[in-house]
């Protein structure tokens, strides 16, 4: 498929739309988040959408999964992404394949449990919103192969439910936020390529990490040894 998105708007009770792997390009429609209010999976990944996110996207309140990854959409990321994937129910029963924690699985009851945005391999810019850490029940965050600066947020420990983040080759400044060590979920972590410098958190499920979980940045300065692998 290529050109823009076929009008789904008056399709009001869809559960999931995944029209990945296309060509489709131009602006993602308002309508998505306006009309298709029932929405668990949202699935628009590798495809040539450009411009912005759309702010309709914020109101999608039984979203479970949104992959926009492998795109051209610019500007920053909104902030009220703290919205979404707080209130989202048990979802239908749904077999379906995702990107977790860098394998395709397909998930199927286990959707239940998965609470993940997708956002890498697109244009981003600007800083990470505070607000992100409001999605205390997001389980999977990539915002990898970016352009986003600035710092990350201190409150980003409030995400406790977090099991998976990339933020690989961006350009985040500044030191790793102690409430890192918060996040006693976490299991994947890549946060190479990057400018960060300083300490790494005591305490943190960092320490404990294998190489093949973790990468901490070529040439983050650490001054704290642990077990990490250095890309």
């Amino acid at each position: 498929m290529e050109g823009e998105v076929p009008s789904l708007e008056n399709c009001t009770d869809l559960v999931v739309v995944d029209l990945g792997d296309n060509n489709l390009s131009r602006q993602i429609p308002t309508w998505m988040g306006q009309s298709l209010t029932k929405l668990e999976i949202l699935r628009l990944w590798s495809n040539e959408f450009n411009g912005i996110i759309p702010f309709s996207l914020c109101t999608l309140a039984a979203i479970h999964v949104l992959d926009l990854s492998h795109n051209n959409i610019s500007r920053g990321l909104l902030h009220c992404f703290n919205n979404i994937s707080q209130r989202a129910n048990d979802p239908s029963f749904i077999i379906i394949e995702l990107m977790w924690k860098g394998i395709e699985i397909e998930f199927g009851k286990n959707v239940a449990g998965m609470r993940s945005i997708d956002m890498s391999n697109n244009c981003l810019v600007g800083e990470i919103p505070h607000s992100i850490a409001s999605m205390t029940e997001l389980i999977s965050l990539n915002l990898s192969r970016n352009k986003l600066t600035g710092k990350l947020p201190e409150n980003f420990g409030n995400m406790k439910m977090l099991e998976s983040f990339d933020l690989s080759r961006n350009q985040i400044s500044d030191k790793i936020p102690a409430s890192f060590a918060s996040l006693n979920f976490l299991s994947v972590l890549d946060l190479s390529h990057n400018n960060l410098s300083g300490r790494i958190p005591l305490g943190t499920q960092l320490q404990g990490f294998s190489a093949s979980c973790c990468s901490i940045y070529e040439s983050y300065c650490m001054s704290h040894s642990i077990n990490v692998y250095i890309m």
